[in-house]
């Protein structure tokens, strides 16, 4: 969910700054609007890398919270296993006692 809400965030502001650079070319003083929309394109391509990094991470981070429950389930079948070793040693060395 996060990644499309990005997705769009970036289309909006793409779509945006195209409108924008095509206003500029109509106008008579464009050097300076095509200055001022090159430098909103260098913080748009920021804004993209910084999105898709997130989108990195998002996945990353739910890869390793599947691999971390996978290593809790195996700690515990090893738990229950020694817990009943433990219970049986234990039934055994009673049983020796008596």
């Amino acid at each position: 969910m996060k990644e499309s809400l990005s997705q769009k965030i970036y289309l909006i502001i793409s779509s945006i700054l195209i409108i924008a650079l095509i206003i500029s070319s109509c106008v008579n003083n464009r050097l300076d609007l095509v200055e001022y929309f090159k430098q909103q394109a260098n913080v748009l391509i920021i804004i993209t890398t910084f999105t898709l990094v997130m989108g990195f991470c998002n996945k990353l981070d739910a890869k390793i919270d599947k691999l971390d429950n996978k290593i809790d389930e195996k700690i515990n079948i090893l738990e229950n296993k020694i817990d009943a070793k433990i219970d049986k040693l234990t039934e055994i060395i009673m049983q020796q006692k008596n």
